[in-house]
């Protein structure tokens, strides 16, 4: 019989334990065992580090949000300082993905006082605040220039750690549910934050087991997750009530970037990703802005000889027109993009409804081969599937292949669902934020919006009148505390599914939070 191995923990060894696997003393297995070195894990078990005069924060994310938020804290006092930690190569990474993307906002509500100061302090050019950037000018005329302009200007008080994704985020060694201030434990508010990291390795170098490393870093006074939540793996599910489609969950485990595209975040048409609609059988799914921006460029991909074949654009709305401008909108190049999406809807809605109105059969197969642009509304989506396909359409067209295979139903066509080959599929319908980061913390999530309760409650009572959320006021400082003393979300990750957050309510809510912090600083520097 085999025997297993088990685990037992060895002694103590410098505050930290070590563990190694043992065998009954009859295996024929001889393991040497020796303690292991305890410097690996010993922030993650160590108690309040030794005072040094320093407090400091850690900030998930050096997007927008998360370089305001540095630039706010080293402002706020002397003794702060900040590690700001980035998954991806460099600071905004995330921006760079939809750096061909057009902002409808000016600079005047993307450059923060504080980047402005950042950058007029080091020299460099405050950009045009009358100007609306596309992404990657966003990047490179104010966020890098921002980035670097805090390491130059605050030294060794600020540092930027790129290529390293904050996995989980604990509070010295206490569990989540220890320690509760409700019922007059207040351990938590002297705590250090320790984070479990994972920082990607260089190509050149070798490591035996993963091309990542994980560590813990702690001594942190405080922490500020501003990591957003515009990923492909926080996409909402397809299906009803935003639950996933059937068999989605097992496309996006299979999904790789050499099968057919399957994009959940916006792509770029007219550039890299070109490939993927130039001639193809496309469907969007959603009615962002994110997908009007999306097929207005399939209509400049179209005038320029390469357009997709057919676009099949679904919504969940009701109305035969995707978007309802804002009379007088302040932004003007947000109403022009909503008219001119529009506009590919407008002859072809009617249409596309009589004629399908009128076909009497339960289930109605769609090609996506014929030269129609076609939005259908108030559409559920049921099922996709990647298939071969060797089949004759309803229009009498035959396509053998590989090809996404899209199942739904229309309000507007009570009884009747279509199956719809396509090609390529663009699912632009919402982002969740991801709660694996706090997990081990005190939060309280909204149940509805999945943001911080406080924020999330005052967030509601604001749109019981409805409006743009261009009349949105700045939060109060209350509304972003959470039961985790010095533990906050700031930027669309602390609005949740809300889709309504702006930058410069992000940027107000950094300058409030560096206020907190520059007491906490005072306080622990009062003799």
């Amino acid at each position: 019989r085999r025997e297993v191995p088990r685990w037992e923990p060895s002694e103590r060894i410098s505050g930290s334990y070590a563990f190694f696997c043992t065998r009954p003393p009859s295996s024929a297995s001889n393991m040497a065992v020796k303690p292991a070195a305890a410097g690996k894990w010993q922030s993650a078990l160590a108690g309040q580090p030794a005072s040094t005069g320093i407090v400091r924060v850690a900030i998930v994310g050096a997007g927008p949000i998360g370089l305001d938020a540095a630039a706010c804290v080293l402002a706020a006092h002397p003794s702060l300082s900040v590690v700001l930690f980035e998954r991806g190569e460099s600071a905004a990474a995330a921006v760079r993905e939809w750096g061909h993307v057009t902002l409808f906002s000016p600079n005047s509500l993307n450059v923060s006082g504080a980047m402005a100061f950042i950058l007029a302090r080091t020299g460099r050019a405050v950009p045009d605040m009358t100007a609306c950037p596309t992404g990657r000018e966003y990047v490179s005329q104010t966020l890098q220039p921002v980035a670097k302009g805090l390491a130059e200007l605050y030294g060794s008080r600020f540092l930027l750690r790129t290529r390293v994704e904050v996995m989980s985020i604990g509070r010295g060694g206490l569990r989540k549910t220890e320690a509760v201030a409700a019922v007059g434990d207040a351990r938590r508010s002297t705590a250090p934050f320790t984070l479990l990291v994972r920082q990607e390795l260089d190509a050149g170098v070798e490591h035996a087991r993963a091309k990542a490393k994980d560590e813990y870093v702690s001594g942190f006074a405080a922490v500020i997750d501003a990591s957003g939540t515009y990923a492909r793996e926080n996409a909402n599910g397809l299906g009803a009530g935003g639950m996933p489609a059937l068999g989605e969950k097992e496309l996006e485990t299979s999904y790789k970037e050499d099968d057919l595209p399957f994009f959940r975040t916006l792509p770029d048409a007219l550039g890299k990703d070109r490939s993927a609609f130039a001639r193809k059988r496309v469907c969007i799914i959603g009615a962002g802005y994110s997908a009007a921006t999306l097929a207005l460029s399939l209509d400049q991909l179209r005038a320029e000889g390469e357009g997709p074949s057919h676009v099949l654009w679904l919504t969940r709305a009701s109305t035969a027109l995707p978007y309802a401008r804002l009379a007088n909108d302040p932004l003007p190049s947000r109403d022009s993009l909503c008219a001119r999406a529009n506009a590919l809807c407008a002859n072809i809605s009617k249409e596309s409804d009589d004629t399908q109105r009128n076909d009497e059969r339960q289930v109605k197969r769609v090609c996506g081969a014929c030269p129609l642009f076609v939005h259908v509304p108030d559409t559920t989506v049921l099922e996709v599937e990647d298939v071969e396909e060797d089949v004759k359409f309803d229009c009498g067209t035959r396509h053998e292949g590989r090809a996404l295979e899209l199942t739904y139903s229309s309000g507007w066509k009570p009884g009747e669902l279509v199956v719809a080959h396509v090609d390529t599929m663009v699912a632009l319908v919402g982002y969740r934020p991801a709660s694996e980061l706090s997990r081990e913390l005190q939060v309280h999530l909204c149940y509805a919006s999945e943001g911080p309760m406080k924020l999330a409650a005052s967030l509601l009572a604001a749109s019981a009148g409805g409006g743009d959320c261009m009349s949105q006021a700045a939060p109060g400082v209350g509304t972003l505390l959470t039961p985790e003393p010095n533990f906050f979300v700031l930027g669309s990750k602390s609005y949740g599914r809300n889709p309504s957050f702006l930058l410069r309510v992000g940027f107000a809510q950094a300058a409030l939070v560096a206020g907190l912090l520059a007491k906490t600083a005072v306080a622990q520097s009062a003799p």
